[in-house]
């Protein structure tokens, strides 16, 4: 990845019956002495199927070692809804803070909702948010969001919002 670069990748396989394995929501973010990153979120709306299976889903928030970075208050969210067929296996949540004296996360927001929807597929679907390289580079308020619709049969492939 490169330098002062955020990105975040949501892939899901081709598959009949809907499965999803292997999910990575990774929100990266680079070293840099005077960069700040704050009230970012990124969001992701899958509809909910009955025969939809979710397996080894992950959430990474990874920060880098630096010493005048600042992050706090920093949140993963990993929401499930209630139904009956649906399984979820091996779902990890993971927030990694490097041990800094001087580095704080304020307002990051990571969050994977999956709602009830019939016959939805989706399939290669990429959200990619991206910071330049800035010494005094600020984010704020940052917002991605990957909304599938309420449709039956409905195809969601190769979808990349920059």
């Amino acid at each position: 990845m490169s330098p002062g670069s955020c990105k975040v990748v949501f892939i899901i396989p081709e598959k009949d019956e809907s499965r999803v394995s292997s999910c990575k929501v990774v929100l990266s973010i680079p070293e840099k002495d005077e960069s700040r990153v704050s009230s970012c979120k990124v969001v992701f709306i899958i509809p909910q199927k009955d025969e939809f299976r979710v397996s080894s889903c992950k959430v990474v928030l990874s920060i880098p070692e630096n010493d005048e970075f600042r992050v706090s208050s920093c949140k993963v969210v990993l929401s499930i809804p209630e139904k009956d067929e649906s399984r979820v296996s091996s779902c990890k949540v993971v927030l990694s803070i490097p041990e800094k004296d001087e580095s704080r996360v304020s307002s990051c927001k990571v969050v994977l909702s999956i709602p009830e929807k019939d016959e939805s597929r989706v399939s290669s679907c990429k959200v990619v948010l991206s910071i330049p390289e800035k010494d005094e580079s600020r984010v704020s308020s940052c917002k991605v969001v990957l909304s599938i619709p309420e449709k039956d049969e409905s195809r969601v492939s190769s979808c990349k919002t920059t």
